[in-house]
């Protein structure tokens, strides 16, 4: 039976996530017509990777014909209904929004000057701090590689570059003994300080960025923007350093300052992202194609790194055929399995692991190479149809890959599309729902449990009389941020 016209915008605006309260209701109903729901299940390319739902685990991905069973399209489609919000219907729309969570957490005790905000690749030169509030009394914060983002109670910014050794003084004031530090300092912390063996730094309304390489050499200050005042510590007339320029002086240079380019490619301003968007390439083709993400500021140490291959939004389902690191263009290492990312249903075996053998050095340039290729649409073949299909690629370390039960306990916040979403997972393994402030059943009978830092979380369904649980996958990059392996959502964060 040819589709209505009716079905067919509504089959589009629900891939395009645009479906209004009252659309999403028509299409439930719409669907429960076998002809309708096939249209559907064709259009939306589920139908060729139907068998998987017939049990809880995902098998490994295979390019090979399937027979595929009459009930699990019901499943399929209730997947897609719980992806674009169709089953959690009317409460999709309640519009009291609770407050999003914050993303960096700030000092905690009366007494801290500081608070540890961030952590990129950091490999501790002995023992980590027992806290992330500093206070004058906090021993000096000691890296050899990495980065530390630090934020005082005066408002101000550092990011600190390893090797460094590194001391909060006071709520606008610290010493550091060797490294790299670019501070951002916002109005009203004007006269925030850093002190080192051949004097200080004083800023006078800036962002600017300070070297102490150690070994004797000459201590470097740069201006981003603004003016900052250089002490020697002979007492010297103070230099002002403005705008754009930098200087040098100590060391081997002795006690005079001299001008110097200002090279800001030396400097880390802020945090390097660890997701980068992709698009498949919208060509016919039935040649791999080759995205590639530059991800040399999360490349700090030797060990563990892995990468996530996320949909977000598209008709077609990608197929991941390799995924490569390399340095300086050279493989180092590759994780050569299949794989693929689309809908939860087609989410499977979308993560790469890699292991660095040595300590990468500071100038090397690091990239990840994945061959990728649209997968088919049902009948339609790749080749004879312009992909659609985006996502987001997330790049992990070690800090991130194994996590026991007990971590995860807690609420997570994240937002997707308009709305304001609340998983709970509870010390007994079962986990609640909400949206917008408001409980739903969703959850009804959910049940998790963690196997290798992995975080399961099985969703009972029932379609016409047949049972079509719903998987999904989660992994903590830290303490207080939940990122979802198969399904289309950012990143959530812990809620206190």
């Amino acid at each position: 039976m040819k589709p209505s016209v009716e079905l067919i915008n509504l089959t589009s605006k629900s891939l395009s996530k645009s479906l209004t309260r009252v659309e999403m209701a028509r299409l439930e109903e719409l669907l429960e017509n076998d002809s309708n729901l096939d249209y559907y299940l064709q259009l939306t390319a589920v139908e060729a990777n139907l068998p998987h739902l017939s049990s809880n685990e995902v098998a490994p991905f295979q390019k090979q014909p399937r027979k595929v069973k009459l009930w699990p399209r019901y499943a399929a489609a209730a997947v897609l209904l719980f992806g674009t919000g169709l089953i959690t219907g009317k409460l999709l729309f309640n519009e009291s929004p609770t407050p999003a969570v914050a993303l960096n957490d700030q000092p905690s005790t009366s007494n801290a000057k500081a608070s540890i905000t961030s952590l990129i690749g950091v490999t501790w030169n002995g023992s980590a701090p027992e806290s992330i509030d500093l206070t004058n009394e906090s021993r000096p914060i000691t890296i050899d590689s990495g980065l530390v983002e630090i934020t005082f109670q005066s408002g101000v910014r550092a990011l600190i570059e390893g090797p460094a050794s590194f001391k909060v003084t006071g709520d606008n004031e610290a010493y550091m003994n060797q490294g790299r530090v670019v501070a951002d300092v916002p109005d009203g912390a004007e006269g925030f300080t850093i002190n080192y063996t051949e004097g200080k730094v004083i800023d006078l309304g800036t962002e600017f960025a300070l070297h102490i390489p150690g070994d004797h050499r000459p201590v470097e200050v740069g201006v981003f923007r603004g003016e900052v005042e250089v002490h020697a510590k002979n007492g010297h007339t103070p230099m002002k350093v403005l705008e754009n320029h930098a200087i040098k002086y100590g060391g081997s240079n002795g006690e005079h300052f001299s001008s110097i380019p200002f090279d800001r490619t030396e400097f880390i301003r802020e945090l390097p992202s660890r997701e980068f968007p992709w698009t498949l390439p919208e060509t016919p083709t039935t040649e791999l194609s080759e995205l590639v993400f530059d991800v040399s500021h999360l490349v700090w140490k030797a060990g563990d790194y892995q990468a996530i291959v996320k949909w977000m939004h598209g008709r077609d389902a990608l197929v991941i055929q390799n995924a490569e690191l390399r340095k300086n263009g050279v493989t180092i290492t590759q994780d050569n399995h299949m794989g693929m990312t689309g809908l939860i249903a087609r989410s499977e075996n979308n993560t790469y692991k890699f292991h660095i053998n040595e300590r990468p050095n500071r100038n090397d340039t690091w990239t990840l190479h994945l061959l990728v290729i649209a997968d088919n649409r049902g009948d339609d073949k790749v080749g004879h149809f312009s992909p659609d299909s985006t996502g987001t690629l997330l790049f992990e370390d070690t800090q991130s890959l194994m996590s026991d039960a007990e971590a995860f306990v807690g609420t997570w916040e994240y937002r997707h599309n308009e709305d304001i979403h609340r998983r709970t997972f509870h010390a007994d393994r079962t986990a609640t729902y909400s949206i917008n402030g408001r409980q739903t059943p969703d959850f009804a009978g959910a049940s998790w449990e963690v196997t290798d830092g992995i975080l399961t979380l099985t969703i009972p369904r029932t379609i016409k009389g047949k049972q079509a649980n719903i998987i999904e996958k989660h992994q903590l990059r830290d303490g207080k941020e939940l990122i979802f392996l198969n399904q289309p959502y950012r990143n959530g964060y812990r809620v206190e």
